[in-house]
């Protein structure tokens, strides 16, 4: 007889909340943009670690304004095809190598070389990337006969990606103004163009001319900036302690190079859980700075207990005895989403590691940790029955 494995750490995903945050997301590009505007749902590196399949099947089935998703790879984008008839744009450039299988999977691709436009054939439709500042992939803004070839083929979109939509208004609106200066030069003008992510629904000023947003983070619980109205968490991440007992002061804890210095005796509880499954070792304390607010905490109890050290495998976190209930192995701590009355988001935990919301998510989603789907909350059952 085979028994169940006692689960070490693992990451848990509210799809009701995605499709809930989907529904605020799409009502403010409504009011800022056009009516019939629609979502391209960014599900690129398994849905920033959410579950790409889950996501698109929740969001296909219970939420209508979606137009189609956009992945990094054509890997990715396979895969997808696979769960959903949608739309499925590839965001990496394409080469001509790869055009049979954009056609046999049905996949519109991403093009800012004019010379694969031109042998782009057998009616697939494209979206053309133009640059406006990221100065990543694109056609330059200025570059008329480059956007003027592409246009002329099977062209059925044009896109720009906001470098500063959740930081610099100014920047922003410079790129809307460069895109629209852009499109002068595409005859016919493409029937799908799109600017905005997930802060640019909010702050990007050319809505107006687009049809598609392209959400990302907001989808699954980040916020891309504190203005913006706080979206539902979707992501949670617990992990089991395999191990306490006391450390004395005047002792280190860890690896030596990233250890804290204890200046009284602590009680040491061991999380099963480490930079191997996404947690930054940074989160660790600086020497003696048991209490710094700026470092890593995780909730156990429903409180705040600061993390000491992160090794590959493993985070040592310290232990309050006072006051609170005794800490035994197989008890378990949040390091992302909410125990009790306390709640660490993933910005917050983002701030904690020196990095974004989308790295967090990825690392954690996509990392060895076992993932589990909760399907709805009781507030949102109503929204995706």
């Amino acid at each position: 007889m085979m028994h169940q494995a006692w689960p070490q750490a693992w990451v848990s995903i509210d799809i009701g909340n995605v499709v809930a945050n989907a529904k605020i997301l799409h009502a403010v590009a409504e009011e800022r943009g056009k009516v019939d505007i629609q979502l391209l749902v960014m599900v690129k590196a398994d849905a920033y670690g959410c579950g790409a399949q889950e996501v698109a099947r929740a969001l296909s089935n219970s939420f209508g304004p979606v137009w189609g998703y956009g992945v990094a790879t054509l890997d990715e984008g396979i895969v997808l095809r696979h769960y959903v008839h949608d739309p499925i744009l590839v965001l990496t450039p394409a080469v001509p190598a790869n055009l049979d299988t954009y056609a046999h999977w049905k996949l519109r691709a991403v093009i800012d070389d004019p010379a694969v436009a031109m042998v782009w054939h057998k009616g697939l439709p494209f979206h053309i990337e133009i640059d406006t500042g990221l100065n990543r992939n694109g056609i330059h803004w200025k570059d008329k006969r480059k956007l003027a070839v592409c246009a002329a083929q099977h062209c059925d979109g044009a896109f720009t990606h906001l470098a500063a939509a959740d930081c610099n208004h100014g920047i922003t609106t410079h790129q809307a103004s460069y895109f629209e200066l852009a499109l002068e030069h595409l005859k016919p003008l493409p029937h799908y163009l799109h600017i905005a992510n997930s802060a640019g629904v909010w702050r990007a000023p050319a809505l107006r001319e687009c049809n598609l947003v392209r959400p990302g983070s907001f989808l699954y619980g980040g916020r891309p900036s504190p203005e913006i109205p706080k979206p539902w968490p979707v992501m949670s991440v617990n992990a089991r302690v395999v191990s306490v007992h006391e450390a004395e002061g005047g002792e280190w804890v860890g690896y030596y190079n990233h250890a804290p210095y204890l200046q009284q005796r602590v009680r040491i509880a061991v999380l099963g859980i480490g930079y191997a499954d996404g947690v930054p070792q940074r989160l660790g304390r600086r020497r003696d700075h048991l209490h710094d607010p700026e470092q890593g905490y995780v909730l156990l109890h429903g409180k705040r207990q600061p993390i000491l050290s992160v090794a590959q495998d493993f985070t040592i976190i310290a232990v309050a005895t006072e006051g609170h209930e005794e800490t035994t192995t197989g008890h378990h701590a949040t390091l992302l989403g909410k125990q009790g009355q306390e709640e660490i988001t993933v910005n917050e935990f983002a701030t904690w590691g020196g990095t974004v919301v989308d790295d967090v998510l990825t690392r954690f989603g996509t990392s060895r940790l076992k993932r589990t789907f909760n399907p709805t909350r009781q507030h949102f059952k109503e929204d995706v029955s």
